[in-house]
């Protein structure tokens, strides 16, 4: 699993002090990318986002409880550990040492607890981790509340174990002598292998061929898709111009879509939709639709977005990224209930064919990895829902 194009990365987790017999902990993750550098701090139970730029914070902001994991947990967690003698199919050097298998926020994870008595390394199913214990403070990062220059002051809430309800426990266990099972380390296919067309959503520059990778858009799906026998991921531009235009996804000698995995997400669900309902193109039955996060409805996000480019209030900073003036695209997006009979009746039509998705998944949270561009959405979406 790649992080803003790492496929590593170095968190820090410090003991509180003087938290009492509950251990509590901060913590700190910086990733920096192509671009930009996404930071992430838990400190004093209230959780940061920022973003810098050349050394400089452009964007910062608070994260919910759903946004990070339930660090303050870990303590409960090792309690329950039970010790292992083995892993399936996994060989875990820990010499010397005793493996512990514990359950953290929903995840299996076995440890090497050292004869010293100190944790130095997990395994997991999606990931593994190196633990080295600091002896010198000067080698931590700072722990400093993020503050873009010029404005004011985050305030962000305290985040409690309460925010956890579903994870404050583990099952409780007694030692072990069995041998532990993370689950499978890879995703094989389970269905028939097909070729793969990724349709994206609102927000792209320019149209072009459709290419095997798009990294800014769909990361490395490529390398993660083993039900793909090829991937094509589309280009197309969707930052001007609506999902009801006529022209979007092309490139085909026909009009008749068949032995395919359509993914489409966001804005690309409406395309794809509506492209069927005007009879641009037909879906056979050997078409498999994984439906990904679509606005089938509209979005109310949409809405601020015009009222916020209108009003003036933020529009400096939404205009920096392209958000102001707001175009067909976005405008396209707005709640159906609030748009023009003709657009309402094109909604209705995409999503009488939307009704054929074989898969679909839904979104929850405006939020999502930091990018130069995550902070305008992320804040028009914390004012319309």
């Amino acid at each position: 699993m790649a992080f803003n194009g790492q496929l590593s990365t170095t968190v820090y987790v410090v003991p509180r002090t003087g938290s009492g017999a509950n251990l509590k902990f901060d913590a700190f993750l910086s990733q920096p990318g192509p671009d930009v550098t996404a930071n992430y701090m838990l400190l004093d139970d209230r959780a940061y986002w920022s973003i810098e730029k050349d050394a400089v914070i452009t964007s910062a902001g608070c994260l919910d409880a759903d946004q990070l994991p339930p660090v303050q947990l870990m303590q409960a967690s090792l309690t329950d550990a039970v010790v292992v003698s083995s892993v399936d199919d996994q060989k875990i050097e820990c010499p010397s040492g005793k493996l512990l298998q514990l359950q953290f926020a929903g995840e299996k994870f076995v440890f090497c607890n050292s004869n010293t008595n100190q944790l130095t390394k997990a395994v997991g199913a999606d990931g593994d981790m190196t633990i080295e214990h600091l002896a010198d403070p000067t080698m931590l990062p700072d722990f400093t509340i993020p503050r873009v220059p010029g404005q004011s002051a985050l305030s962000c809430p305290v985040i409690t174990n309460d925010a956890f309800p579903n994870l404050l426990r583990s099952p409780s266990t007694t030692l072990s002598t069995r041998a532990a099972s993370l689950g499978p380390t890879t995703c094989r296919c389970k269905g028939r292998c097909k070729p793969c067309l990724f349709v994206h959503g609102v927000g792209n520059n320019e149209s072009s061929l459709s290419t095997r990778t798009f990294p800014k858009t769909w990361g490395s799906i490529q390398d993660h898709a083993p039900c793909c026998l090829s991937v094509a991921l589309a280009h197309y531009e969707s930052r001007e111009r609506g999902w009801t235009r006529p022209r979007h996804v092309s490139g085909s000698s026909t009009s008749s879509i068949d032995n395919l995995i359509l993914v489409t997400y966001s804005m690309g669900n409406l395309v794809a939709g509506g492209a069927v309902a005007n009879r641009t193109c037909t879906f056979g039955s050997g078409v498999t639709w994984v439906s990904l996060v679509g606005p089938m409805q509209g979005s109310n996000a949409s809405n601020v977005l015009e009222q916020k480019c209108a009003s003036g209030d933020w529009s400096p900073s939404l205009a920096v990224v392209g958000y102001c003036p707001a175009t067909e695209a976005y405008l396209q997006l707005k709640d159906q209930t609030s748009v023009s009979i003709d657009l309402y009746n094109a909604f209705q039509a995409a999503q009488s064919v939307h009704h054929r998705a074989s898969k679909v998944l839904c979104g929850i949270n405006a939020s999502g990895l930091g990018s130069a561009d995550a902070p305008a959405p992320v804040y028009v979406g914390s004012q319309a829902f």
